[in-house]
This record gives C-alpha cells, structure tokens and sequence, in this order.
C-alpha cells in the first residue's frame, strides 16, 4: 500500500524524515486551532453511537475509524469527505486500509509470502493488497485534487523550518 512502503508508514531513514516534517503540525497549539473540527465530527459520532445503546455489544472500531479519518481529511486536505454520514457500511477507502493491512499482518506472518516478486505476482492477497493500494492511491489523488489546505501545508513547513533552527 503506497502510504506503508513510502508514505506515512515506512521505516529507518525515510520515517525519520516524514516524522519531522509531520510533528510539528501535531502539537498543541497547532491542534487547538483545529478544535472545532475535532469537535463537529465528536459529536456526529456521539450521534452513530446513541443509536447502539440498546444493543449488547457494538464493535466501535469501525465508528472510531470513521470519525478519525473525517477529522484527518478535513484538517489536513480542508475537505470533508462525510464518512461518518455515509450510508454504506464503511467508505471504500477506510475498508481498503482496514483490509490492507490484515493482509500485510498475514504477510508478515507468512515467511514465504516475505519477497515481494512471490507476494505481489504469485499469490492472490498480494494482487489483493495492489488492488487496495490502488483505492488508496485514486482517493488521495481525488481529495488532493478537491481542496489542499494550503495554510495548514506552509504553517507546519515554516514551523518546522523554524524549529530546526
């Protein structure tokens, strides 16, 4: 999947460069600007959540998955893609993350699946996994193509800039 072998996941020195350039839009006083995002989607999941009150057990990972990846787009991308509000289950993008994921864990758990050229041209969960990447590959260009929040882009730039020095 493109945001775990050079995006967001990713290991050694490239991770080391992500982070810092990441970090600094993460603390505090940069998040507190973004508070009422934060609390508008909170509050439509407080919403999904009402109506699972009565049963006995409700797997909320899906809920919380959902209203994280809301606030992340609308904060980061200045879009609200309305996960939460969607009527499917899970929006494509969130199940495609969620299932890429449980396949590169059965991956990683599988010493032959290891060598990329067996995972992705050899087995049918590698062609899985390309297949998730794609959705998540097309989703990010699409958002990007919508609305980057430009402010919030050069605020951690130059804060980061800052910070080095």
């Amino acid at each position: 999947m493109s945001c775990l072998s050079s995006g967001r996941i990713s290991v050694g020195h490239e991770w080391r460069a992500q982070r810092k350039l990441l970090n600094p839009c993460f603390r505090s006083y940069i998040l507190k600007e973004h508070l009422q995002i934060i609390n508008v989607q909170s509050q439509i999941l407080v919403k999904r959540l009402e109506g699972e009150t009565e049963k006995d057990f409700t797997k909320i990972s899906k809920y919380l998955s959902a209203c994280t990846f809301d606030i992340i787009c609308e904060i980061i991308y200045g879009v609200d893609v309305g996960t939460q509000k969607s009527k499917k289950e899970t929006a494509p993008f969130v199940y495609s993350i969620s299932r890429g994921f449980r396949l590169l864990t059965r991956r990683f758990l599988n010493i032959f699946l290891w060598p990329d050229f067996i995972f992705y041209s050899c087995s049918k969960t590698g062609r899985e996994v390309k297949k998730h990447s794609q959705v998540g590959r097309d989703f990010t260009r699409d958002v990007r193509t919508m609305n980057l929040s430009p402010l919030l882009f050069l605020v951690c730039i130059q804060r980061n800039f800052l910070d080095a020095y």
